[in-house]
């Protein structure tokens, strides 16, 4: 894609699997983020958010996420054009 703008998927579907929305104003985004990867049989990635960087010190997609929101907070970039997407699976129509 485009090095220009940064992709979201969304999926808004009744069984999604992340509670994303799209708010009233119709522009604003409640979006849920990455979830920790499962790691265990007993664990429940649901109830841990990914971390901010992987066990090797790179940055997960979370972590790229708050790392450009702080560069915006504190003046060192600008903010970023996002498209929100729809995430489409076989089987469910358009």
């Amino acid at each position: 894609m485009r090095p220009n703008y940064s992709v979201i998927l969304m999926s808004r579907r009744l069984n999604a699997p992340y509670s994303d929305k799209v708010l009233e104003d119709g522009i604003t985004i409640e979006y849920e983020g990455h979830d920790e990867p499962k790691t265990s049989y007993e664990m429940n990635p649901k109830m841990l958010d990914q971390p901010r960087t992987t066990r090797i010190g790179t940055l997960t997609q979370n972590g790229k996420f708050i790392e450009a929101i702080e560069k915006y907070k504190n003046g060192t970039a600008n903010s970023e054009r996002v498209k929100v997407m729809k995430k489409y699976f076989p089987g469910y129509g358009l």
